[in-house]
């Protein structure tokens, strides 16, 4: 679990817990976990900038570089999240939940 919490696997009241103390009293600090993935940077016909990562379990994280609008599919296709993500660890949020779907 610690490992899971440090490494922003888990995002459970636990997790927060356990990366709170391990960073205070311990001097931990927390890691990232990036997610192994194909990305590509597209522009399209509009002008738009568009990020794309493709995982191996089928979902696709869109993600537009001027707006920072975000959008996950799963492998049928259905869109599950679409929000805003203005930040690298909202992203690095969302491309663990597309990886672990």
């Amino acid at each position: 679990m610690v490992y899971l919490a440090l490494t922003y696997r888990k995002n459970s009241e636990l997790a927060r817990k356990i990366r709170y103390t391990a960073v205070k009293n311990y001097g931990g600090k927390p890691m990232a976990h990036y997610p192994e993935c194909e990305t590509m940077h597209d522009t399209t016909e509009g002008g738009r900038q568009i990020m794309r990562q493709h995982f191996d379990n089928g979902a696709t994280l869109r993600i537009d570089k001027q707006t920072g609008e975000t959008w996950v599919t799963n492998r049928r296709g259905e869109t599950v999240i679409h929000k805003q993500c203005i930040s690298i660890p909202q992203l690095s949020e969302i491309q663990v939940i597309a990886e672990n779907m």
